[in-house]
């Protein structure tokens, strides 16, 4: 009894400093990339062609295809277009949406591994998606990349939360 209460208090012990060790990941992330949106980099042509169409357009003109070869799904346009309503034709407020969701979706890459593994099997994919450099430096490009991350774990997570019921799916076929 007593051999196996100290593997358990080693257990619990371990299971801390993991949770310690991914939560200093994230904050490390979340870090990183405060300092990347910080440093407000020149936006490089593409990006800048994003900007010249939400600039030049309306709403509703943001529905049709994009000048100056650029592509962009229209909701992502008209978020970024809301952002520089907002807060003025600025580098910061064209990329602040990508940059919020480079944040939220640290702490709901966490939330959806924790369906899949323990945190001795979750440390490593938290780690990539907070260092990886891809990552990083998409959070401060007014590109949909990263918001197309955040919605894919957020459609992954409402996935594992919300299972089907085995009752009603039976009746889509009959």
């Amino acid at each position: 009894m007593i051999l196996n209460k100290d593997n358990d208090d080693n257990a619990g012990k371990t299971g801390h400093l993991l949770k310690y060790i991914i939560w200093s990941i994230i904050a490390l992330g979340m870090l990183l990339r405060i300092t990347v949106y910080l440093q407000c980099n020149s936006m490089f042509l593409d990006e800048a062609n994003v900007a010249r169409n939400i600039f030049e357009r309306t709403y509703s003109g943001l529905i049709h295809p994009l000048d100056y070869y650029t592509y962009a799904p229209p909701l992502f346009l008209w978020i970024i277009k809301g952002c520089t309503s907002a807060f003025g034709f600025s580098e910061y407020a064209f990329r602040l949406y990508p940059f919020l969701c480079g944040l939220l979706s640290l702490l709901l890459m966490l939330s959806v591994l924790k369906h899949y593994a323990g945190y001795k099997g979750i440390w490593y994919a938290i780690l990539l998606l907070s260092f990886g450099p891809i990552y990083v430096y998409y959070v401060q490009v007014t590109k949909q990349y990263v918001p197309d991350i955040l919605f894919t774990l957020m459609l992954l997570w409402l996935a594992l939360n919300n299972p089907p019921e085995t009752k009603s799916a039976g009746k889509l076929f009959l």
